[in-house]
C-alpha cells in the first residue's frame, strides 16, 4: 500500500508538471521574417494607416507561394492603386500652384513631377501583381482580410495653401503627403468594397475577413486602371505606352467579370480612352 502511495504521487507530481509546461506557454509567437509574422506586421501597420510600412512587408509576401499570397497581393493591390491615387492627386494640387507661386515656380513643378514619378512606381506594382496573378485569383471571391482604420478621407488643410501658391515646410509637406496616400487608399478600398462609401466600406470590413465578390473586384480594378491612365496623359507624364498597357490590363480584368451595367460604363470610358491614343 505505501508503494502504491509513493506511486501516485510521484504520478501526481509528473502530471503537475506536465501542466504547467504545457498550460501558460500558450501559442507561439510568429518568427521574425515568416510569412505569418509578415503578415501580420502588414495587418498591424495597414489597420495604424503606415501604408508605406505595410506594402514593403506585402511586399514580401507576393509572388510567393504559401498560405497568405493571394491576400497578400489583393491588398497590395488596393494599397499601390490607393498610395498612386494620393500621389496623383498632390500632383495636381502642385501644378495648380504652381501657376500662383511666383518665385517658388519651379520648386512646385519639380515637386509634382517628383509625385507623379513615385505614383508611377505605384501603378507599375500593382499592373504586374495583377499581370501574373489574375488567372489564379479570377475563380473565388478575394479575401480581404484587414479592417478599414478610421482616418480622415478629407483633403488635409495644407492642400488649399498649396493651391494658393503657399509653400509648405519640409515637415509639414511630409505629413500632408502620408495624409494624401492615406485619403487615397481609403477611398480606393471603398470603391472596391462599396461602390466608393468609406464609411459602408469600414462596416463591411469590420471583421477582418470581408470577401470581395469576384465580379465587383475585377470590375473595381478595370476601372481604377482605366482612371490611373490620367497619369500618363500628354500635359502629365506623356507616355502614351503605359497608357495602352494599363487599357489591356483594365480589358483583362472586365473580360474575368460578369457583364453588367458597371462593367458596360467601365467599358464605354475605356473605349474613350483607348480613342485617344495613337495611331500606331
Amino acid at each position: 500500500m505505501r508503494a502504491l502511495n509513493h506511486v501516485s504521487l510521484a504520478l501526481m507530481v509528473i502530471f503537475s508538471l506536465g501542466l504547467i509546461s504545457c498550460g501558460p506557454s500558450g501559442p507561439q509567437a510568429a518568427k521574425p521574417g515568416t510569412p505569418p509574422f509578415l503578415w501580420n506586421a502588414a495587418q498591424e501597420a495597414f489597420q495604424k494607416g503606415n501604408f508605406s510600412v505595410a506594402s514593403d512587408q506585402l511586399d514580401r509576401l507576393t509572388g510567393k507561394d504559401g498560405e497568405f499570397r493571394d491576400r497578400a497581393e489583393v491588398l497590395q493591390t488596393i494599397l499601390s492603386i490607393g498610395r498612386a491615387h494620393g500621389q496623383m492627386e498632390w500632383a495636381d494640387i502642385f501644378e495648380d500652384g504652381s501657376k500662383f507661386a511666383r518665385t517658388r515656380y519651379l520648386d512646385f513643378r519639380r515637386t509634382s513631377s517628383s509625385a507623379r514619378s513615385t505614383a508611377n512606381q505605384m501603378v507599375m506594382r500593382a499592373a504586374e501583381i495583377q499581370n501574373k496573378s489574375m488567372d489564379r485569383l479570377k475563380n473565388a471571391d478575394l479575401l480581404l482580410a484587414v479592417t478599414l482604420p478610421t482616418l480622415n478621407s478629407d483633403l488635409p488643410v495644407e492642400a488649399e495653401r498649396v493651391k494658393k501658391g503657399v509653400a509648405l515646410q519640409d515637415s509639414e509637406q511630409a505629413v500632408a503627403l502620408i495624409r494624401m496616400q492615406q485619403r487615397g487608399v481609403m477611398k480606393t478600398a471603398a470603391e472596391f468594397v462599396a461602390g466608393g462609401d468609406v464609411a459602408k466600406a469600414r462596416d463591411l470590413m469590420a471583421k477582418g475577413d470581408y470577401k470581395i465578390p469576384k465580379d465587383t473586384f475585377f470590375t473595381a480594378l478595370a476601372r481604377e486602371f482605366t482612371d490611373l491612365t490620367d497619369l500618363y496623359g500628354p500635359k502629365k507624364m506623356d507616355q502614351s505606352g503605359q497608357i495602352k498597357m494599363l487599357c489591356e490590363e483594365a480589358d483583362k480584368a472586365l473580360a474575368v467579370a460578369q457583364p453588367s451595367a458597371d462593367t458596360k460604363a467601365v467599358q464605354k470610358k475605356l473605349d474613350a480612352v483607348k480613342k485617344k491614343l495613337p495611331k500606331s
